[in-house]
Protein backbone atom coordinates (compact mmCIF):
# COMPACT_ATOMS: atom_id res chain seq x y z
CA UNK A 1 0.00 0.00 0.00
CA UNK A 2 2.82 2.46 0.77
CA UNK A 3 4.55 1.91 -2.57
CA UNK A 4 1.24 2.21 -4.38
CA UNK A 5 0.48 5.47 -2.61
CA UNK A 6 3.99 6.74 -3.41
CA UNK A 7 3.44 6.14 -7.15
CA UNK A 8 0.12 7.99 -7.03
CA UNK A 9 1.64 10.93 -5.14
CA UNK A 10 4.54 11.02 -7.60
CA UNK A 11 2.06 11.15 -10.50
CA UNK A 12 0.14 13.97 -8.82
CA UNK A 13 3.34 16.00 -8.36
CA UNK A 14 4.42 15.37 -11.94
CA UNK A 15 1.05 16.57 -13.25
CA UNK A 16 1.42 19.74 -11.14
CA UNK A 17 4.87 20.22 -12.68
CA UNK A 18 3.30 19.81 -16.14
CA UNK A 19 5.23 16.64 -16.93
CA UNK A 20 2.41 14.42 -18.25
CA UNK A 21 4.70 11.77 -19.75
CA UNK A 22 6.42 11.18 -16.43
CA UNK A 23 3.04 11.24 -14.66
CA UNK A 24 1.79 8.51 -17.02
CA UNK A 25 4.81 6.38 -16.10
CA UNK A 26 4.06 6.86 -12.39
CA UNK A 27 0.43 5.88 -12.92
CA UNK A 28 1.57 2.83 -14.90
CA UNK A 29 3.74 1.77 -11.96
CA UNK A 30 0.74 2.09 -9.61
CA UNK A 31 -1.57 0.15 -11.94
CA UNK A 32 1.06 -2.57 -12.31
CA UNK A 33 0.93 -3.05 -8.53
CA UNK A 34 -2.89 -2.97 -8.32
CA UNK A 35 -4.83 -3.17 -11.61
CA UNK A 36 -8.10 -2.50 -9.76
CA UNK A 37 -6.95 0.79 -8.26
CA UNK A 38 -9.10 3.87 -8.74
CA UNK A 39 -8.69 7.52 -7.89
CA UNK A 40 -10.77 9.16 -5.20
CA UNK A 41 -13.75 11.35 -6.05
CA UNK A 42 -11.73 14.46 -5.24
CA UNK A 43 -9.03 13.84 -7.87
CA UNK A 44 -8.40 16.81 -10.13
CA UNK A 45 -9.83 16.49 -13.66
CA UNK A 46 -6.38 16.61 -15.29
CA UNK A 47 -5.11 13.92 -12.95
CA UNK A 48 -8.17 11.73 -13.59
CA UNK A 49 -7.86 12.16 -17.37
CA UNK A 50 -4.20 11.12 -17.33
CA UNK A 51 -4.92 8.16 -15.04
CA UNK A 52 -7.86 6.98 -17.18
CA UNK A 53 -5.74 7.21 -20.33
CA UNK A 54 -3.01 5.02 -18.83
CA UNK A 55 -5.44 2.56 -17.30
CA UNK A 56 -7.34 2.13 -20.59
CA UNK A 57 -4.20 0.87 -22.32
CA UNK A 58 -3.11 -1.41 -19.45
CA UNK A 59 -6.14 -3.30 -18.11
CA UNK A 60 -9.22 -5.24 -19.11
CA UNK A 61 -12.10 -6.84 -17.27
CA UNK A 62 -12.38 -10.55 -16.51
CA UNK A 63 -15.78 -12.06 -15.69
CA UNK A 64 -15.67 -15.66 -14.46
CA UNK A 65 -18.66 -17.88 -13.69
CA UNK A 66 -19.28 -21.53 -12.85
CA UNK A 67 -22.15 -23.92 -12.38
CA UNK A 68 -20.42 -25.25 -9.26
CA UNK A 69 -21.79 -23.60 -6.12
CA UNK A 70 -19.12 -22.21 -3.81
CA UNK A 71 -16.27 -22.59 -6.28
CA UNK A 72 -13.36 -20.16 -6.02
CA UNK A 73 -11.61 -18.82 -9.11
CA UNK A 74 -7.82 -18.69 -9.27
CA UNK A 75 -6.09 -16.27 -11.62
CA UNK A 76 -2.43 -17.07 -12.21
CA UNK A 77 -2.52 -19.16 -9.02
CA UNK A 78 -4.00 -16.41 -6.81
CA UNK A 79 -7.57 -16.41 -5.49
CA UNK A 80 -9.93 -14.00 -7.22
CA UNK A 81 -12.89 -14.88 -5.02
CA UNK A 82 -16.05 -16.98 -5.03
CA UNK A 83 -17.76 -17.40 -8.37
CA UNK A 84 -19.20 -15.54 -10.11
CA UNK A 85 -16.52 -12.86 -9.90
CA UNK A 86 -15.56 -9.81 -11.92
CA UNK A 87 -12.07 -8.31 -11.71
CA UNK A 88 -9.95 -5.65 -13.36
CA UNK A 89 -6.74 -7.35 -14.49
CA UNK A 90 -3.60 -6.39 -16.37
CA UNK A 91 -3.78 -6.99 -20.09
CA UNK A 92 -1.92 -10.06 -21.29
CA UNK A 93 -2.03 -13.83 -21.07
CA UNK A 94 -3.45 -15.33 -17.88
CA UNK A 95 -4.39 -18.75 -16.53
CA UNK A 96 -7.71 -19.21 -14.77
CA UNK A 97 -9.17 -22.30 -13.05
CA UNK A 98 -11.45 -23.45 -10.23
CA UNK A 99 -9.66 -23.98 -6.93
CA UNK A 100 -11.47 -26.90 -5.30
CA UNK A 101 -11.47 -29.61 -7.90
CA UNK A 102 -8.11 -29.14 -9.57
CA UNK A 103 -9.83 -28.48 -12.89
CA UNK A 104 -7.71 -28.07 -15.97
CA UNK A 105 -6.45 -24.48 -16.16
CA UNK A 106 -7.63 -22.37 -19.08
CA UNK A 107 -5.34 -19.88 -20.71
CA UNK A 108 -6.89 -16.63 -21.90
CA UNK A 109 -5.86 -13.32 -23.34
CA UNK A 110 -7.06 -10.10 -21.70
CA UNK A 111 -7.09 -7.17 -24.09
CA UNK A 112 -6.88 -3.57 -22.83
CA UNK A 113 -10.32 -2.01 -22.50
CA UNK A 114 -12.15 -5.25 -23.29
CA UNK A 115 -14.14 -7.71 -21.19
CA UNK A 116 -13.32 -11.42 -21.28
CA UNK A 117 -16.09 -13.75 -20.13
CA UNK A 118 -15.22 -17.32 -19.15
CA UNK A 119 -17.37 -20.10 -17.69
CA UNK A 120 -15.57 -22.69 -15.56
CA UNK A 121 -18.45 -25.13 -15.58
CA UNK A 122 -18.30 -28.63 -14.14
CA UNK A 123 -19.14 -31.17 -16.81
CA UNK A 124 -20.38 -34.58 -15.73
CA UNK A 125 -18.26 -37.44 -17.05
CA UNK A 126 -20.01 -40.59 -18.10
CA UNK A 127 -18.26 -43.79 -17.04
CA UNK A 128 -16.43 -45.71 -19.72
CA UNK A 129 -17.99 -49.07 -20.71
CA UNK A 130 -16.93 -51.68 -18.19
CA UNK A 131 -15.88 -49.05 -15.60
CA UNK A 132 -16.79 -50.51 -12.19
CA UNK A 133 -15.47 -47.55 -10.21
CA UNK A 134 -18.89 -45.94 -9.94
CA UNK A 135 -21.82 -47.56 -8.25
CA UNK A 136 -25.14 -47.75 -10.02
CA UNK A 137 -27.84 -47.45 -7.34
CA UNK A 138 -30.44 -48.83 -9.73
CA UNK A 139 -28.56 -52.07 -10.35
CA UNK A 140 -29.58 -54.91 -8.03
CA UNK A 141 -26.84 -56.90 -6.36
Amino acid sequence: PDLLRAHLLRAECLIALQRPGDAEAAFADAIQLDPGISLGAKAAPRMRATFDKVRARMVGTLMVSSNQAGAVALLDGKALGPLPVEAIVLAGTHTVRREADGATPRELEVVPGATVVVALDVVARLPEPGDQSTLNPLRSA
